[in-house]
């Protein structure tokens, strides 16, 4: 996600669309309540600093000095109207991309007027298994992105 959205600008090679899944795209410590994290700030200043690589602490979140300090991790952050197309899929039971994370990409997403396909897995956790066929549909929105997005020299 980030590569797409904050560094395809000066990727050597194009970066024509992006398809993921289960990936964390923000970390708010509310969106990480299986690991508790909504009970604990400290512990989620220490989690998100170290994922961050700067010294968070709990008197940090929820500022403006908290969202800088994300923002190198934080894929939605970086969604602007020129993002390339996304499809994305997250299970509903993921215990290690919490499932509360996905909204803010796709609010980014949709805010911004990107192209995106988000397929939400109802009975499943991060390994998406729970749902065959919506797991072929993802598999088939992707097929079909990737048609259209990737350049083809005749």
């Amino acid at each position: 996600m980030l590569y797409a959205y904050r560094d395809a600008d000066e990727s050597p090679i194009p970066v024509t669309m992006l398809f993921e899944s289960v990936g964390p795209s923000s970390f708010y410590a509310e969106d990480w309540s299986n690991y508790g994290l909504d009970q604990d700030a400290e512990s989620a200043a220490t989690l998100f600093g170290v994922m961050a690589g700067t010294e968070i602490t709990a008197d940090m979140l929820g500022t403006d000095a908290y969202e800088e300090a994300i923002k190198p991790i934080s894929g939605y952050m970086w969604v602007t109207e020129n993002s390339v197309p996304t499809v994305c899929a997250y299970g509903v039971y993921d215990k290690i991309c919490p499932f509360a994370s996905a909204r803010w990409l796709v609010n980014a997403l949709e805010e911004n007027g990107v192209t995106h396909e988000y397929i939400e897995f109802p009975h499943s956790d991060h390994a998406l298994q729970n749902d065959n066929d919506l797991y072929l549909q993802y598999m088939q929105v992707i097929e079909e992105y990737l048609a259209t997005c990737l350049p083809v020299d005749e």
